[in-house]
């Protein structure tokens, strides 16, 4: 019966991940997954709870590669700044246009329902990173301040890979380029080290 479980399980990931990257989080429906995966609707609530919650294990598993590979303040704690440049630039390259979790990622951006399933999973452990790093950065700072700017630097961050793609619609003489990934993850790395560094 174990064994059962775990292969309805399997199948419901698997369905899941081609329904999400093919339909995007809004239109794919818990009906669609189950009837790919050859399940019913009560497994999905039964192994993950909800929708949101069922894209949140996906993007953990799909993340993983990218976590273990996220910069961190302990790789090289004698330059914050710069080791805050890396992470900015690491979370920047998620959303190039060839990364398969992109799309899904730009049109969540950690926000509506699905910010609190993706919580644990995969916004904590970027959080911890980036808590580190500011800590390095401003020594001085109490442990409430770091972890507003940790939010603060979060939101820009996500926020602006979401509207990136509007600029141009925006803007008619705009000059940015959307595919710009280093100017736009260097200039919320310079932001982030002017207001979150120590006072000067």
């Amino acid at each position: 019966m174990k064994h059962h479980r775990a292969d309805t399980r399997g199948r419901l990931l698997e369905a899941a991940r081609d329904i999400f990257y093919s339909n995007g989080y809004q239109r794919a429906t818990i009906q669609m997954i189950a009837s790919q995966a050859e399940a019913n609707i009560a497994a999905v609530n039964y192994h993950f709870g909800d929708k949101a919650s069922l894209l949140a294990v996906v993007l953990a598993e799909d993340l993983a590669h990218s976590h273990a590979s996220m910069p961190r303040i302990s790789q090289a704690p004698t330059e914050p700044a710069e080791k805050l440049r890396e992470f900015v630039m690491w979370f920047f390259t998620r959303f190039e246009p060839d990364s398969k979790v992109a799309p899904l990622l730009r049109e969540v951006s950690y926000g509506g329902d699905i910010l609190e399933a993706m919580l644990h999973t995969v916004v904590r452990p970027e959080a911890e990173a980036l808590t580190g790093i500011l800590q390095a950065l401003d020594p001085e700072a109490d442990l409430a301040k770091v972890q507003r700017n940790v939010i603060c630097a979060l939101t820009m961050m996500s926020h602006t890979v979401r509207y990136i793609p509007l600029v141009g619609s925006m803007f008619s003489d705009c000059r940015i380029a959307d595919s710009d990934t280093s100017a736009w993850a260097e200039h919320i790395a310079e932001l982030c080290i002017r207001r979150m560094g120590p006072a000067v």
